[in-house]
Order: C-alpha cells, then sequence, then structure tokens
C-alpha cells in the first residue's frame, strides 16, 4: 500500500526564490565583480600594491614635502665613468598617483612612513637589459643572495623577531666570462629536484 505523506511535512524541494532574493544575488555578484573590489595599484610613497579602493589622492601637495632624501636616490647609469647624480624632489615610485591609507596616516601627521621609499628602499625603475630575466640569470647577475628567515617568539611582554641575513654571491669570475664553464656554473647554480 503506498505511504501517502501528510499535510504537515515539509517538501523536499525548497520553494521557487523570491524576487527580493534574487535581486540581493545578482547585487552581491555585481558588488563582488566591480573593478573596484579586485584591481590593484602602486602606492606612489611605499611603492606596495593596494586595493583600488584602500588608495587615496595626495590633494594637499605638502604632504610629499617631508618625503625628500637626496641621499636615497640616484639617476641611472649606464657607464662606471658617468658622474652620481641625486635625483631632486620627493623620494616617489614612478608612474604611481595615489597614497595608500597607511601612508597616509603617516603623512598627515608629517611623520617619514617607515616603509617609504624615502627610507632608502627607492631602487628606481627596473633598467630595460634586466627586464625578463628567467631566475637562472637572476643568479647569476646578483652581487649577494639573502637568507630570509622571520621568527617571531613571544613570551609575556617581550617579542623577539630574527634578521635578515646577505651572504655575497661567488659569481665573480662568472662576469668575466659569459657564458660560463660548467665547473663555474657549478659553484653558483644548483639545482635540485
Amino acid at each position: 500500500m503506498p505511504v501517502i505523506p501528510s499535510r504537515n511535512t515539509a517538501s523536499f524541494f525548497p520553494s521557487p526564490s523570491t524576487k527580493h532574493l534574487l535581486h540581493k544575488i545578482v547585487e552581491g555578484y555585481c558588488k563582488d565583480m566591480d573593478p573596484m573590489s579586485f584591481q590593484e595599484e602602486g602606492c606612489c610613497v611605499c611603492g606596495q600594491l593596494t586595493l583600488q579602493s584602500e588608495l587615496k589622492s595626495p590633494d594637499d601637495c605638502n604632504l610629499l614635502e617631508i618625503l625628500h632624501n637626496k641621499e636615497a636616490t640616484q639617476k641611472e647609469r649606464t657607464l662606471a665613468t658617468d658622474n652620481v647624480c641625486n635625483i631632486d624632489g620627493p623620494v616617489l615610485a614612478d608612474d604611481c598617483k595615489k597614497v595608500c591609507c597607511s601612508c597616509f596616516d603617516y603623512l598627515r601627521r608629517g611623520i617619514v612612513p617607515p616603509r617609504s621609499l624615502a627610507n632608502f628602499l627607492w631602487i628606481g625603475k627596473i633598467p630595460q637589459v634586466v627586464k625578463g630575466l628567467t631566475f637562472a640569470e637572476q643568479i647569476l647577475i646578483t652581487h649577494v643572495r639573502h637568507n630570509h628567515c622571520l621568527v617571531r617568539v613571544s613570551s609575556g611582554r617581550a617579542n623577539m623577531i630574527t634578521n635578515c641575513i646577505t651572504f655575497a654571491a661567488p659569481t665573480v669570475r662568472v662576469y668575466k666570462v659569459l657564458p660560463p664553464s660548467r665547473t663555474d656554473l657549478s659553484e653558483v647554480l644548483v639545482c635540485v629536484y
């Protein structure tokens, strides 16, 4: 004998969505897919990529005046005989026009942001000859290698954070002859699989 469901039990299928719920779902999707929700742009003070929605325009040009540091910037030299020339003006990232919220708060208080390029973090534009290098080519032309290990130890009120250590790379012989021999290359490049 077939079992007839009673009227009090819930049906297996959910009820159809209301127009209000559908509108809310579509509106949420459109908000998440808005370019301002995921597109990034560089901060002109620290150079870090930040969401466009979190960037501010430095309307007051006096805010950027504290970023002057002639010792932090130098014009690119193509020859070793070229003179070293400092760059005048505030130390800012090229092609960036806006400031991230963190840097903006420091600038508004008249303090140079800790991660600003004016704190000797400016390296300038990447020269055209070294753009698009492979990982192995980057290792061959580097002067130093970094061992960057951060460990934070907390006990009570005391905190300790380790440093970044830099070692000289043994590539001086490789600079003299390119491409290097296999024996010279084995001192510089190791591939581990």
